[in-house]
């Protein structure tokens, strides 16, 4: 893949609820970086605790590629649940720019490793104290 490094930018992609680790397998195996930060879900099923890695932004994938590169896949079998996610495009005086007025959100590559750096941070709940109540 010929992808030029200058014009990749962090992308903010919506998927169908459900299919973001499925948008995320296809985009890797085409070489294009993704970030899915996940989360441990626990629930109760048929009275056994059960664990499962979920979304922890549901319905959203970053994707770090180019617009000319993910026009190949959005829309189209077998990701045709993947979109990007807009946001208004407009002049100073709030005039849409462009036939729609919209344009594909991009995630400053600051911000975004601020954010993978604060994803990586393990939490921990075993040193969290509750208050008590002094007034008993």
């Amino acid at each position: 893949m010929s992808i030029d490094s200058e014009a990749m930018v962090w992308f903010l992609m919506r998927a169908a609820y459900g299919q973001e680790q499925k948008a995320q397998e296809f985009l890797e195996t085409k070489g294009i970086e993704t970030f899915l930060p996940l989360q441990e879900h626990c629930f109760v099923r048929d009275g056994k605790r059960v664990k499962k890695m979920q979304s922890l932004i549901p319905n959203f994938l970053f994707v770090k590629s180019t617009e000319n590169e993910m026009k190949k896949y959005i829309g189209k079998h077998p990701v045709d649940f993947l979109h990007h996610y807009y946001v208004p495009h407009k002049d100073n005086s709030g005039n849409a720019i462009g036939t729609k007025g919209i344009k594909p959100l991009v995630i400053p590559d600051e911000q975004m490793a601020a954010f993978q750096q604060w994803y990586a941070i393990p939490v921990s709940y075993t040193h969290l104290t509750l208050p008590t109540n002094s007034l008993v």
